[in-house]
């Protein structure tokens, strides 16, 4: 026989934090990869979706204004940064400053994750658990 799953039961939940990846980051300073880490990638992993998030792919370039990031989620979705400083012609650094550099990805993922994941599925992950 199978044995009953408890009502609120999510398998998804992950029971480790999301792995977070660095690609082509050899150009970016100690100081930027800190700020990616410590205000990005770790309250991206304990925040508020940390429930939905499977990977984040970091992805920098030899030009910082170029730095990227992908967001992969339980559900196979993948979300994807763009290039968050350039103008819609790609010639220039509009908002980039070092000190925005990482709070622009912060907002940024944020914003697709807002997007991505609505507010039912939030609070039915909050309310669900793990047996």
């Amino acid at each position: 026989m199978f044995k009953p799953i408890p009502e609120g039961y999510r398998p998804a939940i992950p029971y480790y934090l999301p792995e977070v990846t660095f690609l082509n980051c050899e150009y970016l300073s100690a100081a930027q990869l800190g700020d990616i880490r410590d205000q990005l990638s770790h309250p991206l992993c304990v925040g508020r979706y940390y429930q939905h998030i499977a990977a984040i792919v970091i992805e920098g370039s030899y030009e910082t204004v170029t730095t990227t990031f992908t967001i992969w989620l339980l559900d196979g979705r993948r979300l994807d940064s763009g290039y968050i400083f350039l103008d819609s012609d790609g010639s220039g650094r509009r908002d980039f400053t070092e000190v925005t550099f990482v709070r622009q990805l912060y907002t940024r993922a944020l914003q697709l994750l807002k997007s991505a994941i609505p507010e039912s599925e939030l609070l039915k992950s909050k309310n669900a658990k793990v047996a």
